[in-house]
């Protein structure tokens, strides 16, 4: 399991997280104080669902670091308050769901099992209130732990500093789909990752640059060295303006282009 893994990134992962099940039931990310709950989605608006977090408490231990999150998954309940089964008993499957990625996710992405760990059971409190919108859904307070040494020297000798690097913004509608990039500095590739797997959308394209290079390689691969390597210079986001961001060692940025600007240019291959 991934060590020193800071709050930051923990946020950044639950986030990464709906984003790839919107397309089965999570729209919209908050974080903040519960008061702030709708107020304070991705793109400042609360598209239902919607999957908040709200930080509770910290427990420092010797080997682990411990952080107790409320978090809330829930959906619009109709003006005739007519779905009000409906909503809790899906919130309930994403409870239970985004419980099993951390807790048997191996094969899942985002890897949340090998970033952070849980303590079970975890009991959902279910709610209908009225927020800013009239809600309902599932309240939860899970333990998120995390394996660190209480050694602020050796923690801050083990972050590793990254840089942002972007692609152009990518059009999903029509053709080409995407499954390769080029890291190009200046505007000259420097180095590049190739794959035939087509993705038409922007979660599933996260997705693809985040997984391991299979084992064996495909046929098609006849070059480890440019085929299924994206995880070498880093791992990426969607950084929500239709581009996608990857966070690169800093290190490997100034060997790659130590006096440029270095991009990703996404393609078809």
């Amino acid at each position: 399991m991934e060590q020193y893994v800071s709050y930051h990134k923990i946020i950044q992962n639950l986030e990464y997280y709906q984003k790839s099940q919107t397309g089965i039931g999570l729209n919209s990310f908050g974080h903040g104080n519960i008061y702030e709950f709708s107020m304070n989605a991705s793109g400042g608006t609360a598209v239902y669902p919607l999957m908040f977090i709200s930080p509770q408490n910290v427990s420092y231990d010797l080997n682990t670091t411990t952080y107790t999150l409320q978090i809330l998954f829930a959906d619009r309940i109709n003006d005739d308050m007519s779905n009000q089964i409906d909503v809790l008993s899906d919130m309930s499957i994403q409870s239970k769901r985004f419980i099993s990625y951390i807790q048997r996710g191996m094969n899942q992405d985002p890897p949340l099992f090998d970033i952070m760990d849980n303590t079970m059971p975890v009991t959902g409190i279910p709610f209908l209130e009225r927020f800013n919108d009239y809600v309902g859904g599932i309240s939860m307070d899970i333990n998120i732990t995390i394996f660190e040494y209480i050694d602020a020297c050796d923690y801050y000798d083990t972050i590793i500093p990254t840089t942002s690097v972007y692609s152009q913004v990518l059009s999903f509608t029509g053709t080409p789909n995407y499954n390769s990039i080029q890291y190009r500095c200046d505007g000259s590739t420097v180095e590049a990752c190739y794959s035939i797997d087509n993705q038409n959308n922007m979660t599933d394209l996260v997705a693809l640059f985040n997984t391991l290079p299979p084992d064996p390689l495909p046929p098609s691969c006849d070059n480890p060295t440019f085929c299924y390597c994206w995880t070498d210079y880093g791992t990426y986001y969607d950084n929500g303006d239709g581009r996608v961001r990857c966070e690169m060692p800093t290190s490997l940025y100034n060997t790659l282009c130590p006096s440029g600007v270095l991009t990703l240019n996404v393609i078809n291959d």
